[in-house]
């Protein structure tokens, strides 16, 4: 409501009936802070004025930017500056508000630990204990190249180079010549000829066929009847017994005399000479 006052002197605003003898009527504009809106007042909440409160001590409105911290805000630094601790909003600026402060490296404004800036506001790097998807196969968070994850944020694998708990060894290649195989070690046996090594590598360890248990390629001498190639092997050289150097069993005209069964051997079949072609010497009465 309006205040009226009685005033002497000039009439300032308007003049009622009845006012004489110089008395003049004034309609009073009004205090701020009296309880009523008045003139150019936003407000007035009378004792309850604040600049902490929704009416400020200037009876104008709280509002976010005026400098004051008002109901419902959280701060108030009068000015329009994200980088600054109070947002633009009037609220704290924090790690996930979506605005990049201080010590942020970033904040994309979500909890999503997948993306390129994680919930802690730190940039999404490998090591971080956390897999970027689309980037990176594994994260362990570890400089350990021993594990399932390698420091590349790359799965373990045979052929990665490195050795893991369940490989013999690692060389970082596709070559099944050189002696690691598979990410085993190569061996005799493994079916890959071992260069340099091995001479053959039939994967069995049957020594009647052209590679020996030894990864040795089978040959006359070496004490194995090689199958459909070689009737008899002893291992030796001596011709005079079953088995000629050559792995044919010895026989009569061979032209070795076998200990214990010839009496000669001129490995012909001449009956006029000294040696008949039964492997006995000639002799008066042979016939």
């Amino acid at each position: 409501m309006r205040l009226l006052t009685w005033l002497l002197g000039a009439c300032s605003v308007a003049t009622a009936a009845g006012c004489g003898g110089g008395e003049t009527l004034r309609i009073d504009q009004g205090t701020c802070g009296d309880g009523a809106v008045q003139g150019e007042e936003q407000c007035d909440d009378g004792a309850d004025n604040g600049n902490a409160r929704a009416c400020k001590s200037d009876c104008t409105k709280q509002r976010c930017g005026d400098g004051y911290q008002g109901p419902g805000e959280g701060c108030d630094d009068g000015n329009t500056n994200n980088q600054d601790g109070c947002s633009n909003t009037c609220q704290p600026t924090s790690c996930g508000d979506g605005i990049v402060q201080g010590a942020e490296e970033c904040d994309d404004g979500n909890a999503d630990d997948n993306d390129d800036c994680l919930s802690t506001c730190k940039r999404a790097v490998c090591g971080d204990g956390v897999v970027q998807a689309g980037k990176e196969e594994c994260d362990d968070g570890n400089d350990n190249d021993n594990d399932y994850c390698l420091t590349d944020c790359r799965k373990a694998a045979c052929g990665d180079g490195i050795v893991q708990p369940d490989e013999e060894c690692d060389d970082g290649n596709t070559d099944d010549n050189d002696g690691c195989l598979k990410c085993k070690k190569a061996k005799c046996g493994d079916g890959v000829v071992h260069l340099g090594e091995e001479e053959c590598d039939d994967a069995n360890d049957n020594d009647s066929d052209a590679c020996l248990g030894t990864c040795k390629a089978a040959g006359c001498g070496d004490g194995f009847v090689q199958t459909g190639v070689e009737a008899c092997d002893d291992g030796n050289k001596d011709n005079t017994d079953a088995c000629l150097s050559t792995c044919v069993k010895a026989s009569c005209g061979d032209g070795f005399v076998q200990a214990g069964s010839e009496q000669c051997d001129d490995g012909n079949k001449d009956n006029t000479d000294a040696c008949l072609t039964t492997c006995k010497k000639a002799s008066c009465g042979d016939g």
